[in-house]
């Protein structure tokens, strides 16, 4: 498969920043990333 494009973002063997979640009151899951329920949705309620 070939796409053509102007350009192209790499990231390699970074793990989640959670900081900005933790300060937003998001619990933290696997790895410190942000947890999410069965449908991948975050347990923050919107505002």
């Amino acid at each position: 498969m070939e796409l053509e494009c102007d350009s192209v973002i790499v990231a390699v063997g970074r793990g989640p920043n959670s900081f900005i979640g933790k300060l937003a009151g998001l619990k933290s899951g696997r790895k410190n990333g942000v947890a999410v329920d069965d449908h991948s949705i975050t347990l923050l309620q919107a505002c």
